[in-house]
């Protein structure tokens, strides 16, 4: 035996490993109960075949027996068979090939025509086990809709999708507004940014629904309406910051003429003691100092009226500053409060949409050949068993499949009346 496998033709273990390549099994796929693998020994031809994994999680091979391979990859499934040929001395230094001849299958319910098993390929998705299914399947059990009846369920489900792509639109439109008046948000000269962030949260998919002609001028509308909204906003930043700039010169230029006031005050001060001394001593008339003394008096008004014009160029400031700031908060509550309803009326003819359609798909009607609304899609859950335990999987039709996989699809709730 040793020397046959010594002796075998290295064309022919090629030959073996191209013909194993031929059917590629998925690198992270673990071998499971139903799985169909075959297995080649070079040398030992009575134990190439296919074996099925039964019940035990094993494969039954001739001359050793039951091989584990249940949660296994395909290298480890070799490893072992080569490791019990060499403890039973079969071979010493055996060849094995080991790929997957055949996966256990999908089952696929629910709302499809055919449910049961359909056969596993690798890069089968969803909705190619729909299609083998038969595809979806309608309701049977609901009283028959007329002609008329189906087109008036048209015309709402038109009506309908532009409803909810003017509000999409809106959407995007106040989340892109709240983040612009977050940025620009004024904070007082000096003092630290607000960087906060708005809470933006909202629909993961806020893109129309429907494709219709009107749609792309309604988002052409929306997208000038934010850009005139940002820039009367920046608008009235900017003359703000320009008023409070020209309030803080005042302010300065009035801080500088109080320095040269009160030193001249000082200086007149300083005058008028030294006059009455000499009046005291009846070097100088008494007159004089008077006037001077009446000047000191203007000196002193001129300052006072001076602190007056300073206190209203720093009320002026502030109160520039605070109109600022409520402006852009009672923007920002609009804004929020408008999003906000736009959430809820998407949600509302989200909700009518899925009834309109419910009926629609009742009446055989899957898609809207005038609009080009895209077809139904059906809510999707895959129960997937791994590590002995099976988990609920939320899917789409474009998500691939594992062997094995169980794909269950239901539709929106049709109500009656």
């Amino acid at each position: 035996m040793r020397n046959a496998i010594r002796g075998l033709p290295f064309a022919l273990v090629l030959a073996l490993v191209l013909l194993a390549q031929g059917a590629p099994a998925r690198a992270d796929t673990l071998v499971e109960r139903g799985d169909v693998l075959y297995v080649s020994v070079v040398g030992t031809p009575e134990m190439t075949r296919d074996a099925r994994v039964d019940a035990d999680g094993r494969v039954r091979l001739p001359l050793i027996g039951g091989i584990k391979v249940a949660g296994s990859d395909l290298d480890t499934i070799s490893t072992r068979i080569k490791a019990a040929l060499v403890k039973d001395n079969i071979l010493l230094n055996p060849v094995v090939l080991v790929e997957i001849s055949k996966y256990r299958p999908i089952y696929i319910g629910g709302a499809v025509k055919r449910s049961g098993a359909v056969p596993y390929e690798p890069g089968l998705t969803v909705r190619h086990a729909l299609i083998s299914a038969g595809g979806l399947e309608t309701a049977s059990n609901v009283e028959p809709v007329g002609l008329g009846q189906v087109l008036e369920l048209l015309a709402r489900q038109r009506a309908t999708s532009l409803s909810l792509a003017q509000t999409d639109s809106e959407i995007t439109r106040l989340k892109a507004q709240l983040a612009q008046i977050e940025a620009a948000t004024p904070s007082p000269p000096d003092s630290a940014p607000n960087n906060s962030a708005p809470n933006n949260s909202g629909p993961n998919n806020t893109a129309p629904t429907a494709s219709l002609p009107e749609t792309v001028t309604i988002r052409k509308l929306d997208s000038d309406l934010l850009h005139d909204l940002a820039f009367q906003r920046a608008s009235n930043l900017a003359y703000a910051k320009t008023a409070v700039k020209l309030a803080e010169v005042e302010i300065d230029v009035l801080e500088q003429q109080a320095s040269f006031q009160k030193k001249e005050q000082q200086l007149q001060h300083d005058e008028v003691e030294r006059t009455r001394t000499l009046v005291e001593r009846g070097l100088v008339p008494l007159p004089q100092l008077m006037e001077l003394q009446r000047e000191d008096s203007r000196l002193s008004r001129d300052l006072l009226e001076n602190y007056a014009f300073a206190a209203r160029a720093r009320q002026s400031m502030e109160r520039i500053r605070h109109e600022t700031n409520i402006v852009a908060t009672q923007d920002r509550i609009k804004t929020r409060e408008a999003y906000r309803a736009a959430l809820r009326e998407r949600a509302a003819l989200q909700s009518e949409l899925d009834i309109i359609a419910g009926h629609l798909l009742a009446a055989g009607q899957k898609r809207d050949p005038q609009s080009g609304l895209a077809a139904i899609e059906p809510s999707v859950t895959i129960y997937r068993r791994t590590g002995g335990e099976t988990r609920a999987v939320p899917a789409t039709m474009e998500t691939s499949l594992d062997p094995g996989d169980i794909v269950e699809l239901s539709l929106p709730d049709m109500p009656r009346g």
